[in-house]
């Protein structure tokens, strides 16, 4: 599937658009209460090693959960983009909402690859 379909990376999203579709591995989820009611949280990243902060609210939390795996490439499609927001745990300036309306499918984005290009692309510092 991913292989006929180009990705944007993390990088190029923008809050204008509200039917993206992205490449994504979740690398760390957690459950979030706030004053605001709890939420799903996750850092997800892509092939290049972008990353961005995911949330989705407490209702999704379980099919979210078992659609996008801790480790596992997924692809999501008609997610929203938010400007601003309290807490982000990465350097994106926006934020990622998982909604009920979001489609979470498989990738066939191999591990191999991702950690090929993420070597490649984040050097290890050296002091």
């Amino acid at each position: 599937m991913s292989n006929q379909i180009s990705f944007p990376l993390l990088t190029k999203l923008k809050p204008y658009k509200n039917n993206w579709h992205v490449q994504v591995k979740c690398l760390h989820a957690w459950r979030q209460n706030t004053s605001f009611g709890d939420s799903y949280e996750m850092v997800l990243v892509d092939e290049m090693g972008n990353r961005i902060h995911a949330t989705c609210k407490i209702d999704h939390m379980y099919q979210v959960q078992r659609k996008l795996p801790i480790g596992e490439w997924r692809v999501i499609g008609n997610i929203v983009i938010l400007a601003g927001g309290q807490y982000r745990t990465s350097s994106h300036k926006y934020k990622m909402t998982i909604s009920d309306e979001s489609v979470i499918t498989a990738s066939d984005l191999s591990d191999d690859v991702w950690n090929i290009c993420f070597v490649l692309c984040n050097p290890p510092i050296m002091d």
